[in-house]
């Protein structure tokens, strides 16, 4: 589960907005696998991005349960993981080359270290 940094930000300010008090899970709702998401980059950057075959420790999906935080405060994602990658990328590209080629290796030096967790899990019964 991916979720784009600008749409767990408004999540987080309808959450503070909102009379909820409690746990809330933030995320997109969505899973993606890491494959797909080397696709995307790849596509996006058109940059080769290579597997090393690590076997998988861990669930092979991972879905955040969103429906709690769509009741409170009726939010939805406004990107998809492609759109979220592409403003991303554009963003990264306009600072230096090299910087951004720094970022695609630790991004990817990272991905197979991912384990299941929930992006946001917000209390808020202490606000």
């Amino acid at each position: 589960d991916f979720i784009f940094a600008e749409d767990a930000a408004e999540a987080v300010v309808k959450l503070l907005n909102s009379n909820y008090k409690g746990v809330v899970n933030v995320g997109s709702g969505k899973s993606h696998s890491v494959k797909e998401l080397t696709k995307i980059i790849s596509s996006v950057s058109g940059k080769s991005i290579k597997s090393k075959n690590i076997p998988v420790t861990g669930p092979y999906k991972l879905l955040t349960n969103i429906n709690l935080l769509k009741k409170i405060t009726k939010w939805k994602t406004k990107y998809t993981l492609k759109q979220g990658l592409i403003k991303t990328y554009k963003i990264m590209k306009k600072n230096t080359y090299n910087e951004l080629n720094v970022f695609l290796r630790a991004l990817f030096k990272s991905v197979h270290f991912l384990k299941p967790i929930v992006l946001f899990n917000l209390d808020l019964s202490a606000i």
